[in-house]
């Protein structure tokens, strides 16, 4: 097998990859307060918070399964382009950056380093 150079190390590095989802945000927070505003604007009880967060798995279910479950639960209440659109979207609006993580991103930023 031939020996494939490796390049000497810099003093920096170029590039940071992280991934957010429950590393640096609190995904499932996130979710969960999605969650919570659906069921409020969609008149479907509350209660479902706890479904929609053991059918969702921490963002690792088939959205489709997720959708199919949720529109059979809530039996046409809710179409499931909806369901998908919140799913999709929703969690997003609601994500909030612990002010530690965001020092030390803007830290990451300052020395040059793409985040």
């Amino acid at each position: 097998m031939p020996h494939t150079p490796v390049p000497p190390p810099t003093d920096r590095a170029s590039l940071l990859a992280v991934d957010l989802d429950n590393t640096l945000i609190n995904r499932d927070a996130a979710f969960r307060s999605a969650a919570i505003a659906f069921l409020a604007e969609h008149d479907l009880p509350r209660e479902d918070v706890e479904v929609i967060m053991d059918l969702d798995r921490s963002g690792h279910a088939p959205r489709p399964v997720v959708v199919a479950a949720l529109a059979e639960r809530w039996e046409g209440a809710v179409s499931p382009e909806k369901i998908a659109g919140f799913l999709h979207r929703g969690p997003a609006a609601h994500v909030a950056l612990d002010e530690p993580v965001r020092r030390a991103l803007l830290a990451v930023r300052a020395a040059g380093c793409p985040v």
